[in-house]
């Protein structure tokens, strides 16, 4: 009897995990790389909506992932130093599982000046000097 109860009670309780990515909710996941293709660790992933945002960080393959997102439209921003931010749209519906890919390009937002002034002259002093 013991033993039924305790399979009973794991079958409830696996039920209820099941269910907490269920057919309300969706997901969305990718991979975030560079413009060789190679993947990037440590990417900020910002996922915004009607209620409010979520963040996270891939992992060492570039990978992210957000669950239990209520149905409806949704930002997606990846942003990491040295790069220029690359953003994504998505439309959550109910039990969707949405792959988005960010592909993440280097900013070059560095800008070189070069002035010069000529020496001053003076046309009164006519020695020459080092």
């Amino acid at each position: 009897m013991k033993r039924v109860l305790a399979v009973l009670s794991l079958l409830f309780l696996m039920s209820g995990l099941a269910l907490a990515d269920g057919p309300e909710t969706g997901t969305v996941s990718g991979k975030v790389t560079n413009a060789q293709g190679e993947s990037l660790p440590g990417v900020m992933v910002t996922i915004e909506g009607e209620r409010g945002a979520q963040s996270t960080t891939t992992d060492e393959s570039g990978n992210y992932r957000f669950a239990l997102l209520v149905p409806g439209g949704y930002k997606i921003t990846g942003s990491l130093e040295g790069f220029k931010a690359a953003t994504a749209a998505a439309t959550v519906s109910a039990g969707s599982k949405i792959e988005h890919n960010l592909q993440m390009n280097l900013e070059t937002a560095e800008t070189i000046t070069v002035t010069s002034e000529a020496p001053m002259v003076d046309k009164f002093n006519v020695s020459a000097g080092q």
